[in-house]
């Protein structure tokens, strides 16, 4: 190849990436099939998507071209993550499939925003009796014990379970480097549960062994959210806790009645009054393998905790509630009062329903 040609072969290439630059995602796709420039709009957009929210890699899914890079970007963010902790991604995802673990936290926000960043806290959730297991290998993967803290100790003139976080335990291991995370054995089947226990639905996220899942997509990927008024925190620490949201440019709303008004024609879905579903449409949940998301079972249904503004002005709180599918599509509650399923409750009828509350 002459001067004349290398040349021109680049000044080729600079003007297709000056077009390129200009456009959008979507348009990127057009450019596919087209020899001169499709190896130059994969570049392009490779070195786009690592900035972009998950919202913006969802819109890309069902493209061909776009749709592969979309999932092995968002497979390299959760990489990134396991691996900051020196944990191999891979046999990683592969426990957490095989034990029907999640991983949640203020971290995974990286995932969902690349730009956010500052708390880097990292749990994985496990259903109940599934903790040691995966205990197990995160030894095997040089973590060691640092701490066990039962959730259901019993404190004088609060009963038993006063925390309730939805975990009966959490167990916090180290390695050598200081790397750490925490385990939490979840009080139901359904690993979800110690989720809707967080202290905004900016944390109620999850990365699962085949995606990504946002549980308040319209919100938090706008850098908006509700404080949840769960019983674990006491207000003072609810809302030095919400530093680590707003440090990422996250507006944080104590109340739904600060966004919107209650009409009888219904609940609108970001209201901290209306009850979700883990499988409903307003759930973001974005696959990076290519046989697709699988819901996380059993399924789960959710109301956060919120203040309900009364007549004279002052504020009631509301504790979150949270339900597991049971055989039969029947739900086991767990709320404030009933905040861990035994199967002698059910059996000699302890189980008091609360409904009502809903």
């Amino acid at each position: 190849m002459t001067t004349s040609q290398v040349t021109t072969q680049t000044l080729r290439s600079r003007v297709f990436s000056a077009i390129l630059s200009h456009c959008s995602l979507q348009e990127l796709e057009i450019f596919a099939d087209v020899p001169m420039v499709a190896s130059l709009a994969r570049m392009d957009l490779k070195k786009r998507l690592s900035s972009v929210s998950l919202r913006e890699l969802e819109s890309l899914a069902d493209f061909p071209m776009a749709g592969p890079i979309a999932r092995t970007e968002l497979k390299q963010r959760v990489g990134s993550l396991l691996n900051e902790k020196e944990l191999n991604a891979d046999d990683t995802l592969r426990h957490m499939r095989e034990w029907n673990v999640v991983m949640e936290g203020p971290a995974a926000l990286q995932v969902l925003m690349p730009e956010c960043n500052g708390d880097r806290s990292l749990s994985f959730c496990c259903p109940r009796w599934g903790s040691m297991p995966f205990c197990q290998f995160l030894s095997s993967a040089g973590y060691s014990l640092k701490k066990r803290d039962d959730q259901t100790v019993e404190v004088p003139d609060d009963g038993r379970y006063n925390i309730h976080t939805g975990c009966i335990e959490v167990i916090t291991m180290g390695n050598g480097d200081g790397c750490t995370v925490t385990v939490c054995e979840s009080v139901s089947m359904c690993p979800l549960v110690p989720i809707f226990f967080a202290d905004s639905t900016a944390s109620m996220n999850y990365v699962c062994a085949d995606g990504v899942a946002c549980l308040y997509p319209d919100m938090t990927l706008n850098k908006t959210g509700f404080i949840n008024y769960s019983r674990v925190f006491l207000d003072e620490d609810r809302q030095a806790g919400m530093a680590k949201y707003r440090a990422n440019g996250f507006n944080i709303l104590d109340t739904c009645e600060d966004a919107h008004t209650h009409h009888d024609e219904g609940l609108q879905v970001t209201c901290q009054r209306r009850t979700r579903g883990i499988n409903d449409r307003q759930v973001l949940m974005l696959p990076f393998t290519t046989s697709g998301f699988v819901p996380i079972r059993p399924f789960v249904r959710w109301r956060l905790g919120y203040n309900r503004r009364l007549d004279d002005g002052s504020l009631h709180e509301k504790d979150v509630m949270v339900s597991v599918e049971a055989e039969g599509g029947s739900f086991i509650e767990y709320n404030s009062n009933q905040p861990r399923f035994d199967l002698d409750d059910l059996l000699y009828r302890r189980l008091e329903p609360h409904f009502d509350e809903w």
